[in-house]
C-alpha cells in the first residue's frame, strides 16, 4: 500500500499545469481556507451562526455507512441538536450521526454552502491557487461527523477538493484502473469493509491498489474524477468539498444534483453494451460465447494501446 503524496504550499502553476493534468490525487497542505480552521473548532460559534437551522441527518448504529444497503434512517434536527449528537463522547454515544448538505430544494438544486448558511460561508474560502474553477463550480458541500464513520467507497465523475476543516479524516483511494477489483454497482463499490474483506464473496479485491493519507485541519485533498475514495473520521469532524466540471457542459447530466452519474456518452454507451450482451445471448452458445469474446478482445486491444 502506498500514501497519498503530499504537497506543500503547491502553487497554482504547479496544480494546474503538473497536478491536475496528470490526474493524480495528492494532499495539499498550507493553502489558506479561511477563518473557519480557527473559529469552527468552537461549537458555541457554531451553533451562534446557524443553530436554529433545521437539517436532516443520517443516524445509524454502525462503524460503516452502506448506501447500497441503506442501513441508516434520516432525521430531522435543528443544527445546534446535531452538533450536540454528534460531539457526545464515544462512551456514551449509542448512535453515530453523518451530515451532507443539500440543496434548498433538495429534488432540483445541488448544494451550495453559500446558500445553506452565508454566516459559516463566510468563514471559509477556495484557496487562491484553485480560484479560477469557480467559473465551472458545480456545488459545495458541508460534511459534518461523528467520530469512527466510514464512507462507503463510491467514484464522482467530476474533479473537486476535499477541505478539512476540523478533526482528522483518513483517506483510502484506489485509481481508476482498479474497477475490475471494486465489485462497482453504479458509482459504489460492494465491498463495504476494506479493512477486513470477505474474499470468499469478493476475491478480487486483493489485487486492487489502494492509497492512504490522513487529513488534517486545513488540509486540502485534490480528488480526480473516478478516484474511487473511501473515508473514516478519526475524531468527529468538519469538512467543506468543492465540486468543479472538467468536462464541457453538454457531457453532465443536467438533472445529476450529486455529481455522480456517469457522463452522457459513457452512460448511453454502457447501456449499449448491455444490450449487445442481451442481444448475442440470444444466439446458441457457441456463437455467443465466440462473440462475447470477440468484442472482449476489441476492448482488450484499445485499453493495451
Amino acid at each position: 500500500m502506498t500514501s497519498i503524496p503530499i504537497l506543500e504550499n503547491p502553487s497554482k502553476e504547479y496544480l494546474f499545469d503538473t497536478l491536475i493534468p496528470s490526474r493524480q490525487p495528492a494532499i495539499l497542505r498550507g493553502l489558506n481556507i479561511g477563518n473557519c480552521v480557527e473559529d469552527w473548532k468552537n461549537i458555541e460559534y457554531l451553533k451562534k451562526k446557524c443553530g436554529d437551522k433545521i437539517v436532516s441527518i443520517r443516524e445509524f448504529t454502525t462503524e460503516n455507512l452502506d448506501f447500497l444497503n441503506k442501513n441508516y434512517e434520516f432525521k430531522n434536527v435543528t443544527f445546534s441538536e446535531m452538533l450536540d449528537l454528534i460531539l457526545q463522547s464515544p462512551e456514551v454515544q449509542k448512535m453515530r450521526y453523518y451530515f451532507r448538505s443539500i440543496g434548498e430544494n433538495p429534488r432540483k438544486e445541488v448544494s451550495n454552502v453559500d446558500k445553506f448558511s452565508p454566516e459559516l460561508s463566510a468563514d471559509f474560502k477556495i484557496p487562491i491557487q484553485f480560484e479560477s474553477i469557480k467559473e465551472k463550480l458545480f456545488s459545495s458541500i458541508l460534511r459534518i461527523s461523528s467520530q469512527r464513520i466510514r464512507v462507503w467507497t463510491h467514484y464522482d465523475v467530476m474533479d473537486n477538493i476535499l477541505c478539512q476543516v476540523t478533526g482528522d479524516k483518513e483517506i483510502t483511494l484506489w485509481p481508476p484502473s482498479d474497477v475490475p477489483y471494486l465489485y462497482v454497482v453504479g458509482s459504489t463499490s460492494s465491498v463495504l469493509d476494506i479493512e477486513n474483506p470477505d474474499l470468499l464473496k469478493f476475491p478480487k479485491f486483493q489485487y486492487a491498489s489502494p492509497m492512504k493519507g490522513v487529513l488534517k485541519p486545513g488540509d486540502v485533498l485534490f480528488l480526480p474524477s473516478l478516484w474511487f475514495h473511501n473515508t473514516i473520521t478519526q475524531t468527529p469532524s468538519i469538512s467543506i468539498n468543492i465540486f468543479w466540471k472538467h468536462l464541457p457542459d453538454d457531457q453532465y447530466w443536467l438533472k445529476d444534483l450529486y455529481g455522480n452519474r456517469d457522463p452522457i456518452i459513457a452512460e448511453k454507451c454502457l447501456e449499449d453494451l448491455a444490450n449487445c450482451i442481451q442481444n448475442i445471448q440470444k444466439m446458441p452458445p457457441h456463437y455467443s460465447n465466440f462473440y462475447l469474446r470477440k468484442m472482449k478482445e476489441m476492448i482488450d486491444a484499445k485499453l493495451n494501446e
